[in-house]
């Protein structure tokens, strides 16, 4: 791919309202987490075939609410000091970044609201005052905006920065949090 591939608005696993990094607002209050907010439709009430699918939906929804289940991975930071957070996935069987996140000292943020289908996800996380990282040994690609880029070869020639994430395993778990520890 050439250029910027930065997908549109709201992909699975893009922050809802992510803020400029490096730096945080002074007051993190208000945040939103990924995966909240409208459903899309408008308020418009769905009619006919709609209605049975909506219906099955909504079902199948209030039973995963029920049983307690939820299908995301969430970063906690349980450093001094708050951070900022990027997330990397596979969508479609393209290696996908997205961030940042701003995750305030004790809190915690969802950074990808859908099931865990494969076994592998990756992070990157900096502290922004104290400056310790949680990184690795896999490259993905990222801005110092608010992004989600499509591909993780070839960073720099795309005109992105290279981040070395951290791995996780998370096994067959279709919910998964983690906590950063200094």
């Amino acid at each position: 791919m050439t250029g910027r591939d930065v997908q549109p608005e709201h992909p699975p696993g893009r922050p809802v309202e992510a803020w400029r990094r490096p730096g945080f607002p002074d007051n993190l209050e208000g945040e939103k987490r990924a995966g909240t907010g409208s459903s899309g439709l408008g308020g418009k009430a769905m009619t006919g075939r709609g209605r049975t699918v909506s219906g099955a939906i909504a079902l199948a929804t209030a039973m995963l609410a029920a049983s307690g289940a939820k299908a995301e991975f969430e970063i906690c930071n349980a450093s001094g000091d708050d951070v900022t957070v990027a997330f990397g996935y596979r969508d479609d069987g393209v290696w996908t970044s997205t961030g940042w996140w701003n995750i305030a000292k004790g809190e915690c943020s969802i950074v990808y609201s859908y099931s865990l289908r494969d076994r592998y996800y990756y992070y990157y996380a900096e502290e922004v005052e104290n400056g310790g990282t949680w990184g690795g040994d896999y490259v993905f690609c990222a801005t110092d905006e608010a992004f989600t880029i499509a591909g993780d070869e070839d960073c720099k020639s795309r005109g992105y920065d290279a981040y070395g994430f951290r791995e996780v395993d998370v096994g067959e778990s279709v919910r998964y949090s983690i906590d950063l520890v200094p």
